[in-house]
């Protein structure tokens, strides 16, 4: 992970610390930060490592099935997410995209001390405007935010850029045999680091 700015090297800190707890982890940013790959990073960098990452994408389930993919279907072989996890990690996409039962059966299970796996979580917004709004559990506010991260968007790490942008080369060399990719001309690079990137990573990759 490209660390040179303030930002990113408060960030890596920041992600240090995430790795050597077991504690809830949200992880807030605008969307295409790179959420997603942080939380896997902490993952594997973590005594969890073995353990296996379980993807929950809330915002791509419909909250009729919310319940039943995390908890499982009593009466029934369906155990739920949280449980099959065992001592991995659950990686939470779009905190704000539950359904407010779940909300209510996620802090319960918080609360259990016998729950084994991790949650991370990922979101846009801000966790205390969703409490405000009425669209975040309060009870599972206090549960997941003893430790939030706050991923800053690409504009404001713009000493990340080359770094970035060599990745991205690299791997376009790697699938192009005949290496016809070498670089950046330095009046492209300037209009780079000069673009606001409201697409973020995900908008440089592309």
């Amino acid at each position: 992970i490209p660390a040179r700015g303030e930002n990113m090297v408060r960030l890596m800190h920041q992600l240090q610390i995430a790795r050597a707890t077991s504690a809830p982890l949200v992880l807030l940013g605008e969307t295409g930060t790179g959420k997603t790959g942080l939380a896997h990073v902490v993952h594997y960098a973590s005594d969890r490592q073995s353990r296996g990452i379980t993807i929950f994408d809330a915002r791509a389930l419909p909250r009729s099935l919310q319940l039943r993919e995390l908890f499982g279907e009593p009466g029934t072989s369906m155990k739920g997410l949280l449980r099959e996890a065992g001592e991995g990690t659950i990686l939470l996409l779009g905190l704000s995209q539950l359904s407010a039962d779940v909300q209510e059966k996620l802090a319960e299970a918080l609360a259990d001390p016998n729950l084994s796996c991790r949650l991370i979580v990922t979101e846009r917004q801000s966790l205390e405007k969703l409490v405000e709004e009425g669209t975040l559990d309060r009870r599972l506010y206090f549960l997941v935010s003893s430790l939030v991260i706050v991923v800053p968007p690409l504009r404001d790490r713009t000493r990340e850029i080359p770094d970035h942008c060599e990745s991205i080369l690299e791997i376009m060399r790697e699938e192009n045999s005949a290496g016809v990719v070498r670089g950046i001309a330095p009046d492209a690079l300037s209009t780079l680091l000069a673009y606001n990137w409201p697409g973020n990573l995900m908008e440089l990759e592309s």
